[in-house]
């Protein structure tokens, strides 16, 4: 190993190898020869180096007496200024040399000293100080990491990355102040350093020095690249600044736009850079540009999967699924044990109203890659959609061993459950699919959500809590028929809101005029309003439209023609209701019937 005395090479990792552990005393015979060296030609450099064997590289050769005095200190001339430096290089290879042998006898504590102080006698040595201060940010010794790195950046020549280094020290140590200069210093010696922008702008942000944290991505944005990549990771800054700062998440979202355009301009032709531009267009909405670089990575690279399966979703999404499943077929045979294709088919068939089809082919792909967390949750999903909510339950416990909660997940477990009719496990569920989504994206909660959780606790006879969450879905959105359906007939039910609630019901027969279940929602409410000539002919309606009868519409049009003096029929109607359901309140109200009013 050749050792120069103007810079020593970065501390070496532990060498523990049998070849090395045979040559390691040799190695450290080599290393105490090299210091004998340095320290020989330090004391012998009085005068000028007679011979290129002294081991000293000619740029410290000691110049001749007759130097001109520098512009340092008075009194010293350039050759005793080349004394003091040449005698610091020396005693910082030997440091060096002695954590070299330490690091060889496993002694991993005294190695890092010696090392730490070759790097204190030579802080130019920038990749020896950068190694130790890793080192010692390893073992959480902060502040010993600090002051190394503060002597190297005190260097005129310290480069950008030693003051962006000391910038990240100092933010672990919460010296905000300190770090933020440290990373300013950086920037100023490496004007395009992504790193460096990225933690000052969250350091600023931070300290609510917003506008500053803004300029200061917006001035590596006025940087020039060739480099595909440069403009990827800044937009990665942006989006993430926009995330943090939302009064400025649409200049952000801008930001990102044109600096994705940046990296269309370069025209890179590595197929792993078009697949993350093409993910990141795909991300920001542009599905048409997204859907070319795929294309132009499958033809590059047939066998990715990703890109193959990615183009197919942009085939679904743009209504095409004949070429989705042309493109995925192709992939299926490439790549015939790779779960992505077998997942997207299963897409397809979800499309298609192919249910049956999809829940077989999503159980396939999570057979040929267990670890593929979307296809549990959306096997589930196809089987609730078939009312198969019992196997849906299970999948989701199988996802459960397998991944953290998410959203999906818990929303997905509730629908089971309320299926189910384990109200109690099926809110539950919801609670902790509420939290999840609060936690990460508010904005996924929406009207069914809030409507699933509003029945549910209906079903739990909270009343009260129930309303509050079916009128947080008509806030979300104010004409689904469903919750409109629901809180009106809960409020007819208990006598209250009746105005309001036959609005609403009134909006959702409109919405969807042969639904049985909102007829007979508007003819109940018309009844409690006392208005049974009008409830009665909706209350038929509805009972016309069964598919199979329904032990409440009977018994709602029992209450009815009962109302109207109608017996006859009021006891026809109580009795098909306690065919379907016995009910004692029903048989209550069929033996109340006058006795003589029957002819």
């Amino acid at each position: 190993m050749q050792i120069e005395c103007g810079s020593a090479p970065a501390a070496p990792e532990s060498i523990n190898t049998p070849t090395a552990m045979r040559t390691k005393q040799q190695l450290v015979a080599a290393i105490v020869a090299v210091g004998f060296c340095l320290l020989t030609a330090c004391q012998s450099s009085s005068g000028p180096a007679k011979s290129r064997t002294t081991g000293i590289p000619p740029r410290h050769r000691v110049p001749s007496k007759s130097a001109p005095v520098t512009e340092g200190k008075p009194g010293r001339d350039i050759t005793q200024i080349d004394e003091i430096e040449l005698e610091r290089r020396v005693r910082a290879h030997a440091s060096f040399a002695a954590g070299v042998v330490q690091q060889l006898n496993e002694n991993s504590d005294q190695a890092l000293s010696y090392f730490e102080r070759a790097a204190m006698e030579d802080p130019s040595n920038e990749g020896l100080t950068l190694d130790v201060a890793r080192r010692r940010l390893q073992r959480k010794e902060f502040e010993q990491a600090v002051a190394l790195l503060k002597k190297a950046a005190s260097m005129p020549q310290a480069s950008g990355s030693v003051h962006s280094y000391l910038g990240l020290t100092l933010s672990q140590l919460d010296r905000r102040p300190e770090a933020i200069e440290a990373y300013r210093e950086a920037l100023r010696r490496m004007p395009g350093n992504l790193a460096s922008a990225g933690m000052l702008a969250q350091l600023l942000t931070e300290g609510d020095k917003v506008e500053e944290a803004f300029a200061v991505l917006k001035a590596v944005a006025g940087q020039s690249s060739e480099d595909p990549r440069f403009w990827l990771d800044l937009s990665d800054l942006f989006q993430q600044q926009g995330t943090r700062q939302p009064a400025r998440a649409e200049e952000c979202k801008k930001m990102v736009s044109e600096l994705l355009d940046r990296a269309l301009k370069t025209d890179s032709k590595d197929p792993r850079v078009i697949r993350r531009l093409a993910d990141r267009l795909y991300e920001t909405g542009r599905m048409a540009e997204s859907e070319s670089l795929y294309k132009r990575v499958c033809e590059v690279v047939p066998t990715d999967s990703f890109s193959a399966a990615r183009l197919a979703e942009l085939y679904l999404r743009s209504g095409r699924p004949k070429e989705a499943k042309e493109q995925l077929q192709a992939l299926q045979r490439e790549s015939p044990t790779d779960p992505l294709p077998v997942y997207y088919l299963a897409m397809v068939a979800v499309d298609e109203r192919q249910l049956d089809r999809a829940i077989e082919l999503f159980g396939r792909s999570i057979l040929l890659g267990p670890d593929f967390e979307p296809a549990y949750v959306d096997l589930a999903s196809a089987l609730l959609g078939v009312d198969r909510a019992t196997e849906a339950l299970e999948v989701l416990e199988k996802r459960a061993l397998r991944f953290k909660s998410s959203f999906r997940a818990a929303f997905l477990s509730g629908l089971a459950a309320a299926r189910l009719e384990k109200a109690d496990e099926a809110l539950q569920h919801f609670v902790e699919a509420e939290a999840r989504a609060r936690a990460d994206q508010p904005a996924i909660l929406d009207h069914r959500f809030f409507f699933q959780v509003g029945a549910t606790l209906e079903r739990l006879g909270n009343a009260d809590k129930a309303a509050e969450y079916l009128q947080k879905s008509l806030e979300t959105k104010p004409d689904f028929p469903e919750a409109l359906n629901h809180l009106g007939y809960m409020w007819a039910e208990r006598g209250v809101n009746l105005d309001r609630a036959h609005d609403m019901i009134r909006k959702a027969v409109e919405a969807e005029p042969e639904n049985e279940a909102y007829l007979d929602s508007l003819g109940w409410v018309l009844f409690k309003l006392g208005r049974h000539s009008e409830a009665l002919i909706w209350l038929e309606k509805s009972a016309k439209l069964l598919e199979k009868p329904d032990p409440t519409i009977h018994d709602h049009l029992g209450d009815v023609y009962a109302a109207l003096g109608r017996w006859k029929e009021a006891a026809e109607q109580y009795q098909k209701s306690l065919v379907i359901e016995k009910n004692v309140a029903v048989q209550k109200k069929l033996d109340a019937i006058p006795k003589g009013a029957i002819p």
